[in-house]
């Protein structure tokens, strides 16, 4: 019988062998899996096999069966560590909006100068000032598609639903939480708020939840849509999750996370997020709904 020492070790060699052979990196696989390229990483260094999820979506991505990742076969090596792909800078947007800022303040300052030495009317400098940098800041993010920073700026944020599925979106997502979620996130007020509402369950410790009804669980263990709307408030990749995973008493720490954030969901269903007053975008038809009756009669005409 094969230890399961080994059986790590020959699944990571099948995993980067065929791997290879698709011509992908583990940044590109991870995300066909909705995982991240370090959990490839850690498959492919033989310390931890895939659930049996994840080993059925690898297998049909390469063609092969869930056995064949998981049997020895010729020309087996030990895997080696590929290292995770470096991030080219993002500064290049930051410094030209600052160079361009910089340079209104200048000639604002140089005009006021000129303006007082000739004793006229300087104060409008600086109003004029004001109101051409906010302009310029706008006019570069929207240049640059940095839209999310443009929201912030012009409104409050708003959230976003997709009725039905965005290939993109994350459904699985109490798979995708226990591979992605970190301590931090359940010490976090905000978590333990929504822990204690919708589960009933008091946060101990980052490793540790008391649950009335299980006793002592770990993160791993929480409902589906505690997971999912953990996911919603802390992962800050700009996935879109499946909310349909919630029941309705999450519906409210939803709206509450749009608060705070940009997001965008998909359903399946019509969640009761109650009468509102709420600002939701229904992104099927652009529609910005403010009432609980406007939504449903936009939910019910795509469902």
């Amino acid at each position: 019988m094969i230890e399961l020492t080994e059986l790590k070790l020959v699944t990571a060699s099948n995993i980067i062998n065929q791997r290879t052979k698709a011509g992908m990196t583990q940044a590109e696989l991870g995300a066909k899996l909705n995982y991240s390229d370090k959990s490839v990483s850690k498959w492919e260094r033989g310390e931890a096999i895939p659930d049996a999820y994840v080993l059925s979506e690898m297998a049909e991505l390469f063609g092969v069966t869930v056995d064949y990742l998981l049997s020895s076969h010729d020309g087996w090596e030990p895997p080696k560590e590929e290292k995770p792909e470096e991030e080219a800078p993002k500064y290049s947007v930051d410094i030209i909006i600052a160079i361009a800022i910089l340079g209104i303040w200048t000639m604002s300052l140089t005009a006021f100068v000129v303006l007082w030495l000739l004793g006229t009317l300087w104060w409008p400098v600086f109003a004029v000032a004001l109101t051409v940098s906010l302009l310029t800041y706008m006019v570069l993010l929207c240049v640059f598609k940095r839209t999310k920073y443009l929201q912030f700026v012009i409104a409050a944020f708003v959230l976003s639903i997709f009725f039905g599925d965005m290939p993109e979106a994350i459904y699985n997502t109490s798979v995708y939480f226990q591979n992605q979620y970190r301590d931090d996130w359940l010490t976090k007020p905000l978590s333990k708020e929504i822990i204690q509402d919708v589960d009933k369950s008091e946060v101990v410790s980052a490793n540790l939840i008391d649950s009335p009804v299980l006793g002592a669980i770990s993160p791993k263990e929480l409902s589906g849509g505690v997971k999912t709307l953990l996911l919603m408030a802390n992962d800050k990749s700009g996935k879109v999750f499946n909310a349909s995973t919630c029941g309705d008493n999450c519906a409210k720490w939803i709206l509450e996370i749009a608060k705070k954030k940009e997001l965008t969901i998909t359903l399946h269903h019509i969640m009761e997020f109650g009468d509102g007053p709420f600002e939701i975008e229904i992104l099927n038809t652009g529609h910005i709904v403010n009432t609980g009756l406007e939504y449903v009669e936009e939910a019910a005409a795509l469902l």
